[in-house]
């Protein structure tokens, strides 16, 4: 999404250089950008009539591809295993667990991490779903999270 620009009528809309669409509002959602790991530079160019604006400056973003759960295992004193299938192209995973209102988050760093053990949970039934990132210097750029599975 973008700002408006007073009196445009439609926006062009361009993902690595070349124009993939026009709108009339400001937002749009891209689903032909689903490679996973793979580099996007979006920019978009108010229109009216036959002028356009000028280039402006560029986002850029990464797709990462929605992780699964492949396990839910309950261990002894109130751990739990998540197990999920590894995405090649990740630097990391977050695990979102949630019971009820309340909803905490741990990280696991590494491309090759697949499972963590959450521990100290309460005999509730937990909510857990699990997201990838790819690090590019200072940011991180997130997948969608997964289904969410449920366990006691």
């Amino acid at each position: 999404s973008w700002d408006k620009i007073s009196g445009a009528q439609s926006y062009s809309i361009y993902r690595n250089g070349k124009k993939i669409r026009v709108v009339k509002g400001n937002s749009f959602v891209d689903t032909g950008a689903k490679k996973n790991g793979r580099k996007y530079t979006y920019y978009v160019r108010a229109r009216k009539g036959n002028l356009t604006t000028t280039k402006p400056a560029a986002k850029t973003c990464y797709f990462m591809s929605r992780p699964s759960i492949r396990k839910l295992q309950k261990m002894s004193r109130g751990r739990m295993k998540v197990t999920w299938k590894k995405n090649g192209k990740a630097s990391g995973y977050q695990i979102r667990y949630r019971t009820g209102s309340k909803t905490k988050m741990v990280n696991a760093a590494g491309k090759k991490k697949v499972c963590i053990t959450l521990k100290k949970l309460k005999k509730k039934t937990y909510q857990i779903s699990v997201r990838c990132y790819k690090k590019v210097g200072k940011s991180r750029y997130y997948s969608a999270w997964s289904k969410a599975k449920k366990k006691s």
